[in-house]
């Protein structure tokens, strides 16, 4: 038998399974359906249904699903206290290990009908969660993966999944990363400088990003939804990631070798600001391949940060429609 790595996005809604074949990602959707596949889970007297056929079967009344039906576990996995289900405790991981032991096999018999070729095992994987998952769920989730049959070789974060995702059949990008940024009303003006100018997406500490500030979608002027914002766990190690796939890092700093405007501004790249009173960090620094200046006035101290992104910004979308 031949062993191999798959990916899992285990949803709150839906659940898809894929793996690399000749270089090339494979999503391995529901057979009769060509979808995902619904996380759902139908305890059906002494059997066990899950996916498309519970969800079918799942007739949504007013006060949500009718007995036996289990709608999103992995929402479980937040509180260690058992579903109950038709008066039954039902453990957590052994829900969810009943969702990931039908996806494994569904992903089974979709790949060798994919690829023609059988005699394969899921035996680990690499799977998504989202940011706000910590070590109680983390846990939770590895404990239900091995109860499936799975063992998990790394979590990652659901916005870092959509960056690399993003990254596919993709060229000539652009993206702004904050490091220690943190005021609401710069993030907010930055976003609606970044979407104005057609940056690619925002790259910023998930920690750091005040996704439930009024102060930045004030700021943003209805911009939020028209920008990639994806959050991250570790500015760091998410530029080496980058680097390693043919990224150039500028980092702005008031010491920089170079006016920005001097730089060709070809292929990928990634503009790097810091926050204003202390500007970039050290460590943060050494994942740039050139730290570059905006000139300005000497007797100025320094420009607000999304005054500074704004006009990189322009710079770089005048240079794009003049090529």
């Amino acid at each position: 038998m031949n062993e191999t790595n798959f990916g899992i996005d285990f949803g709150t809604t839906n659940s898809l399974a894929s793996v690399v074949v000749g270089g090339r990602s494979l999503g391995l959707v529901n057979q009769n359906t060509e979808r995902p596949h619904p996380s759902v889970i139908w305890y059906r007297g002494g059997d066990t249904v899950v996916g498309q056929v519970a969800r079918e079967n799942m007739d949504l009344t007013e006060t949500g699903a009718p007995p036996g039906f289990v709608r999103s576990p992995k929402m479980s996995l937040r509180r260690e206290a058992p579903i109950f289900v038709d008066g039954r405790p039902i453990e957590p991981t052994d829900a969810v290990a009943e969702v990931l032991r039908h996806l494994k096999e569904d992903a089974l018999v979709s790949r060798a009908e994919a690829t023609g070729v059988t005699g394969y095992t899921l035996d680990s994987a690499v799977m998504t969660i989202p940011v706000d998952f910590g070590g109680l769920e983390r846990r939770a989730l590895r404990q239900a993966a091995g109860k499936a049959g799975i063992g998990v070789v790394q979590f990652v974060h659901e916005p870092v999944a959509a960056l690399y995702a993003y990254l596919k059949g993709k060229n000539n990008l652009t993206f702004v990363c904050l490091d220690e940024v943190t005021d609401p009303r710069n993030i907010g003006s930055l976003i609606r400088s970044a979407a104005s100018f057609k940056i690619d997406g925002l790259i910023i500490k998930e920690r750091h990003f005040p996704s439930d500030s009024k102060l930045m979608y004030k700021s943003a002027s209805g911009c939020m939804e028209h920008l990639n914002i994806f959050e991250v766990s570790n500015i760091n190690s998410t530029l080496k990631n980058l680097r390693e796939k043919n990224f150039w890092v500028y980092g702005f700093d008031a010491g920089g070798e170079k006016n920005f405007t001097d730089i060709k501004w070809e292929g990928n790249n990634i503009l790097l600001f810091g926050s204003e009173g202390f500007g970039m960090r050290q460590h943060t620094g050494k994942y740039t391949d050139f730290l570059v200046k905006i000139n300005m006035n000497e007797e100025i101290e320094s420009l607000n940060i999304s005054n500074s992104a704004a006009i990189v910004f322009h710079h770089l979308s005048y240079i794009k429609k003049k090529s």
